[in-house]
């Protein structure tokens, strides 16, 4: 990530394309980053923010050796008040009446003004690096060592509210997050797969007999508007009360899991749903999620985005 982004934001530098003073809110664009790295530490995240535009001032040297020195200078990146220009409490309001002894809107009037131009020029090519349409943003890539603080956070969070006697995951490359999940559980619940393909106008071969094979073991078939869901009829024999919980990797809609949890209390059982990782968004609001993610993110076994 760090590599790309001080690439990208090194060319725009150096092309001397200024955009206009960026609104606070757009520093926000840099936490996916930080929690890309694992951590949401503030201190780490300043000293990552603090080389890359360190890099993009190597370029600006380049092209404006006067501005460059005099924006690094303000700037003061290596300071505890560099720091708190972009992560502090009150933020640039608050460095540019430190700095310049002007209100925050004089010093928006004042923004063409000599090094404030300077200052907001090289502010706006950074951002405009970051601040990419949806489609060309990067993906966060997760690590295996985020999915287990998610995995373990999950796990707490449903033993906590539910103690579930089962745990029904859907079928795919995301049935991998339940089933690692449950090790951390010493009570020897069972996962049980259902099974989804996904819904088109006419089923293929192995659906149809795959659906006969349900509907004579009396197992569930349930539809959402993307999925056709089979489950094992053995659903149908549990104890009126039992909890169970619906676990995917991520959720996006939540259709799938909705579905399934109505079928299932129809029969009289406790169910909760949960994920890993959500982006966004879903029609379950009592959703339990390990971790929640603004953006694209991309697993060990596949993106946000799921199956296509």
């Amino acid at each position: 990530m760090g590599n790309t982004l001080e690439s990208e934001l090194h060319d725009v530098v150096k092309r001397g394309v200024w955009a206009s003073f960026p609104t606070l809110t757009v520093f926000r664009a840099w936490q996916p980053f930080i929690d890309a790295g694992g951590t949401s530490d503030i201190a780490t995240g300043s000293r990552i923010l603090a080389r890359t535009i360190k890099s993009a001032l190597v370029a600006w040297q380049d092209a404006a050796p006067k501005d460059a020195l005099a924006v690094e200078k303000l700037l003061d990146l290596d300071s505890h008040r560099g720091k708190r220009v972009l992560n502090g409490p009150g933020g640039l309001r608050t460095h540019a009446g430190q700095v310049y002894n002007v209100s925050w809107d004089q010093f928006r009037r004042k923004y063409e003004d000599g090094l404030l131009r300077a200052f907001a020029g090289f502010l706006g090519a950074w951002v405009g690096a970051l601040a990419l349409p949806a489609s060309l943003e990067p993906e966060i890539h997760l690590s295996f060592d985020a999915l287990e603080r998610s995995a373990r956070d999950l796990h707490r969070t449903l033993e906590q509210q539910l103690s579930p006697d089962l745990v029904i995951t859907m079928s795919g490359p995301g049935s991998f997050a339940a089933c690692y999940m449950m090790q951390f559980n010493p009570r020897d619940v069972p996962v049980v797969m259902a099974v989804t393909f996904p819904r088109r106008n006419t089923q293929s071969d192995v659906e149809r007999q795959f659906a006969r094979a349900t509907r004579i073991s009396n197992g569930f078939h349930v539809e959402t508007s993307k999925w056709s869901i089979y489950l094992p009829g053995a659903l149908r024999h549990l104890p009126i009360g039992y909890r169970i919980a619906l676990v995917d990797d991520r959720v996006l809609t939540g259709d799938a899991q909705a579905a399934v949890r109505v079928e299932l209390e129809g029969l009289g059982y406790q169910v909760s749903c949960a994920a890993l990782f959500s982006a966004g968004e879903s029609r379950i609001p009592d959703l339990l999620v390990g971790r929640r993610i603004t953006g694209a993110f991309q697993m060990p076994w596949g993106t946000s985005r799921g199956r296509q």
